[in-house]
């Protein structure tokens, strides 16, 4: 029993420690404290008898940008177990890594719900425009959906948005039934509205750390 607990314990440390790559990989904090937790976590996916803490590593080294690290994506994406290529979407997430998109698109519609769950939010956190229409097709069948996944596919479309977004979310907020489904949908408007407000950088070129307007290349 103490056992599990320990394991549980460590299971929320490795999963915490995501944050801290994420703010390696922004310069956030010193430099070898960053190279220590990423060393540490890549020990673990290499080393632990423990699968689950394995996955949770690599789903943290997925704000890495260490090719190590995409390797062993795509390693755990190619396996045929569901909580490795479950694992692997996550860190593709948090990678938030346009080099992803063909695989996460292709899960959208997956039959395992926590690949199609996982599938759907990752095309909202690393902006993958051409998922909209998918989802917009996912939200015709929302009265047979369970509530996670609907807020899911809304909380996406109000990252990327899309074509009538704002119009099929009015049209769900006008025929919501329960305050959980209203409060979910003025969320997501509101979302929608601070990404409509944002400029748009699609004009610049930020390759080789130059700032160029594509009409001036």
């Amino acid at each position: 029993m103490h056992r599990f607990k320990d394991h549980g314990v460590v299971e929320n440390a490795i999963g915490a420690l995501g944050v801290y790559i994420y703010l390696g990989e922004l310069d956030k904090i010193p430099n070898d404290l960053y190279g220590k937790i990423q060393d540490s976590l890549l020990q673990v996916t290499q080393n632990s008898e423990n699968q689950f803490l394995r996955q949770k590593a690599l789903e943290s080294l997925g704000y890495s940008s260490l090719e190590k690290v995409q390797e062993l994506i795509l390693n755990a994406y190619r396996t045929d177990d569901i909580a490795w290529i479950r694992s692997a979407i996550i860190a593709m997430k948090n990678s938030a890594d346009k080099q992803w998109e063909e695989i996460i698109l292709k899960h959208i519609p997956d039959p395992n719900y926590e690949i199609q769950l996982e599938s759907v939010k990752a095309v909202g956190e690393i902006g993958i425009n051409e998922a909209s229409e998918v989802l917009i097709e996912l939200l015709e069948d929302s009265e047979n959906m369970d509530f996670e996944t609907y807020k899911a596919v809304l909380w996406s479309l109000s990252q990327i948005g899309g074509k009538n977004v704002r119009e099929i979310f009015q049209y769900l907020l006008e025929n919501a039934d329960t305050e959980d489904e209203i409060d979910t949908i003025e969320y997501a408007i509101e979302n929608l509205d601070f990404f409509d407000g944002l400029p748009d950088l699609s004009m610049f070129d930020f390759s080789d750390n130059q700032i160029d307007l594509q009409n001036d290349a």
